[in-house]
């Protein structure tokens, strides 16, 4: 079944929810909007395997208090049952195109066993080097122009800036130059980010990894579909047929040669 923020299940939401309310009483009128992005939003969402993306915005930097409240919420709420990851921006860093500010901060489950010993400890340099660089959230306000959902906060198209198509460009391109160096850090999402990475530089669409996988079955080399069913069937907890081996995954690293 095809999940997405309008048919996903009540503790999801519920998950969402507790996030909501909270963030509200911990940042009070420092909290001007957060949005729903990813899967959950665009659809495809996997229960099994996707997380909960958020942006927030900020009217000024998070303070080193509240940040620690903040990570002892998420630590407690994320995985309950989805995982959270979940940026935190200034208002003013996302109008600064085409060089937005570093993200103010940001939580995801990789980071879980680093917040936790920081939580032990009263510095605030803790709380430091913690955050994506600026590729990472152009590309996010780009997803968020195109499906995002305003959970608090002004309207997505009033809230978010609209990135022009040669700044969404370059991110894109350096951010698959940077997951080709890195492939296994996450084999499926590398495989899925390739493919819908290159719909856009392509044909100039802007796909969920659940369509970018469809356009990568019908519009890659022959050689790749045995891959991209896998990946599929994986991402979308659909059955799975004969395993592919190493070398077809490696080879479709290729793919990624010679960007422009």
């Amino acid at each position: 079944m095809d999940y997405n923020w309008t048919n996903c299940s009540k503790v999801v939401k519920a998950e969402v929810k507790t996030v909501l309310e909270e963030f509200q009483r911990i940042l009070g009128d420092n909290l001007l909007g957060i949005y729903l992005g990813g899967s959950l939003a665009a659809g495809g969402f996997n229960p099994e395997r996707s997380d909960i993306n958020l942006l927030v915005v900020t009217a000024r930097e998070l303070e080193a208090e509240n940040k620690r409240k903040i990570i002892g919420l998420l630590l407690r709420v994320s995985r309950t049952p989805a995982p959270l990851d979940i940026t935190f921006v200034v208002e003013q860093a996302i109008h600064n195109l085409p060089q937005p500010r570093p993200v103010d901060w940001h939580y995801d489950e990789s980071l879980r066993e680093d917040y936790k010993r920081a939580l032990h400890n009263t510095g605030d340099t803790q709380w430091n080097g913690t955050t994506p660089p600026s590729d990472h959230l152009i590309i996010e306000l780009a997803a968020l122009r195109q499906y995002g959902i305003c959970l608090y906060g002004k309207p997505v198209a009033e809230a978010i800036p609209e990135v022009p198509g040669e700044v969404f460009r370059g991110a894109l391109i350096h951010y698959l130059q940077d997951i080709k160096a890195h492939p296994l850090r996450d084999p499926i999402s590398f495989v899925l980010d390739t493919s819908r990475g290159l719909a856009y530089l392509r044909e100039g669409l802007f796909l969920s990894k659940r369509d970018g996988s469809i356009w990568g079955l019908t519009h890659l080399p022959e050689q790749y579909r045995p891959l991209l069913q896998q990946v599929q069937a994986i991402y979308q907890n659909g059955r799975l047929g004969r395993p592919v081996g190493r070398a077809a995954f490696e080879s479709f690293t290729t793919l990624l040669q010679d960007l422009s």
